[in-house]
């Protein structure tokens, strides 16, 4: 069991923008507040549909997402212990609220700011089903309130409203919505504190159907390009073991996967075609789409892509 206290006063001290020089941080990072990715693409590219599903928590559109897709279980991992609590404050939001008020209570208006509003705030707080997570928001609320918090370093927010509702099925429409609502009823969430990178073994003897990494793959720190394409392959094959025969591994969320940008980076990493054609060519394949910086399509340039492995 994790230690609460400790994790909020460590969210305190970042909403604060507080020194975190004491403290050993590597199981807190900001939260994001909506994907960054076009989940939509992921969903028309990937079969979910009652799959067993392996995902990075991150900031739960993955899993609402994947469970409107008709997923039949799934089961999340991250470094990042906050995303935990974001979970089940987020799933509190969706249970509770209408469409619209969910809508309010994420996203300022024009003329009136009511972003993470503290009557809202209130009224989730007190249907958050996580006891540590309930904990957690409630004691940050009673000392910042609601709209402190959105604006705070612990969340990031990097698109507008509309990209957001393009990108997630959840947020296309009120029918998606309430369908959402009926599946999180239903919903057992599952959440591993994992380093991909370095201690695989804590997720669960099991296999999946599919592992998803986001792009996480792109954080890993090598002294060279060979090294760090030694470093994936070695943890590509680990993750194999959780993986059923015929079962896919979602290697890398590629953004804008055909700029020649990301080549001109010395630490392109996967990003870099030069990197994937070097020393990924075998066994790798990959499914494109509208990227989320042009969701309505465009330039050729401004397609994402997944970068797949499929276990033989």
């Amino acid at each position: 069991m994790n230690n609460v206290h400790k994790d909020i006063e460590i969210a305190s001290r970042i909403i604060e923008n507080k020194d975190l020089a004491d403290y050993n941080i590597q199981n807190y990072a900001p939260i994001y507040l909506f994907t960054t990715e076009n989940i939509k693409g992921i969903i028309n590219n990937i079969d979910i549909l009652d799959k067993n599903i392996l995902t990075v928590s991150s900031s739960s559109d993955h899993i609402f997402n994947m469970l409107l897709a008709g997923a039949k279980s799934i089961e999340c991992y991250d470094i990042n212990i906050f995303t935990k609590y974001y979970y089940y404050l987020k799933a509190a939001c969706v249970k509770t609220f209408t469409y619209d008020e969910f809508l309010l209570f994420f996203f300022p208006t024009r003329f009136k700011n009511r972003v993470f509003d503290d009557n809202l705030f209130y009224w989730v707080i007190a249907n958050i089903e996580d006891s540590q997570a309930k904990e957690f928001w409630s004691s940050l609320f009673k000392e910042y309130g609601g709209k402190k918090i959105y604006y705070s370093n612990l969340f990031i927010n990097l698109y507008f409203k509309s990209t957001y509702m393009e990108c997630n099925n959840y947020l296309n429409n009120e029918d998606s919505y309430k369908a959402l609502q009926q599946r999180l009823n239903n919903y057992n969430y599952k959440f591993y504190l994992v380093d991909i990178f370095n201690n695989i073994k804590v997720l669960p003897n099991k296999k999946y159907d599919f592992l998803y990494l986001s792009n996480i793959l792109d954080k890993l720190s090598c002294n060279s390009m060979l090294d760090y394409a030694l470093k994936v392959k070695e943890i590509l094959l680990n993750l194999n073991n959780y993986i059923v025969d015929n079962g896919i591994i979602g290697v890398c969320y590629l953004y804008c996967y055909l700029d020649d940008y990301w080549d001109s980076i010395s630490d392109g990493r996967l990003r870099s075609s030069i990197v994937r054609n070097r020393y990924f060519k075998d066994s790798y394949y990959y499914k494109s789409f509208n990227g989320i910086n042009n969701l309505k399509g465009g330039l050729l340039k401004d397609r994402d892509a997944l970068m797949l492995t499929l276990k033989k």
